[in-house]
């Protein structure tokens, strides 16, 4: 009986553990983080903030991958995940919308809950590309081409 009490101690301990554990993850990472911005699918937490003198990162040329990692002050005001401008306009500062890229600012009607898009159901950057995680996959798509383009355009 006393060995019985034992396990079941050392189980609620584990369990105690565990559970602190994921009050500490949700409290750090928010719940909009691991459940996503309309409770659909899980998306990853953003990488940590580094701040950096102006001085040294004013001309970077490529913000997504700074000494490895996204330069977050470029695009957000802080930690809190604010930004600077709104998204498209803050994509455009350095990637200019051509002939041959899809559309953004339009409206997608049916909008996959798995996708980030904007009010509305607007198209926006990063509905496609992942601003975080440049690397993962060609041009920053969040899923591959194919794949990613039948989550609106089952018909093609």
């Amino acid at each position: 009986m006393a060995a019985s009490r034992a396990q079941s101690a050392s189980g609620l301990a584990r369990l105690g553990a565990g559970l602190g554990a994921a009050a500490v993850l949700v409290a750090s990472a928010g719940c909009g983080a691991l459940l996503g911005a309309r409770g659909g699918a899980p998306v990853k937490p953003p990488p940590a903030w580094v701040s950096y003198p102006e001085a040294s990162v004013e001309t970077v040329a490529n913000p997504h991958n700074y000494l490895g990692a996204p330069l977050c002050q470029r695009c957000h005001t802080g930690p809190g995940g604010g930004l600077r401008a709104e998204p498209v306009a803050l994509c455009k500062e350095c990637h200019p919308q051509r002939h041959g890229n899809h559309p953004v600012e339009v409206v997608q009607p049916h909008p996959p809950a798995d996708l980030p898009f904007g009010p509305g159901g607007r198209i926006l950057c990063h509905t496609c590309h992942d601003e975080h995680d440049l690397l993962a996959r060609k041009k920053g798509l969040r899923l591959p081409f194919n794949d990613l383009c039948l989550k609106c355009h089952q018909q093609h």
